[in-house]
């Protein structure tokens, strides 16, 4: 029985900086070495990614800025965990 490998990793598109100076969040699902990748539909400011989490930081942003991050964060948990469901 062969093992199946699967992977999911969240991160921007640097080389695709919107008017407003944010940058599209992609996804990418790796499955048994084949890669997909796709656009969340969400942006966000370089300056508030954590590359290494893949998630948007939170932590000492100003309230209205802080909703936003957190929404982020859980639409990028909810796709993931749909991915992995699929």
């Amino acid at each position: 029985m062969k093992r199946s490998t699967f992977k999911l990793l969240f991160y921007i598109n640097k080389q695709k900086v919107k008017s407003n100076g944010k940058c599209p969040i992609m996804g990418r699902i790796t499955l048994d070495g084949k890669i997909s990748q796709y656009s969340t539909g969400e942006e966000v400011d370089t300056a508030y990614w954590d590359a290494k989490s893949g998630r948007a930081i939170t932590k000492g942003k100003r309230t209205e800025e802080l909703n936003r991050l957190k929404l982020v964060n859980e639409q990028l948990d909810e796709l993931e965990e749909r991915a992995k469901q699929a």
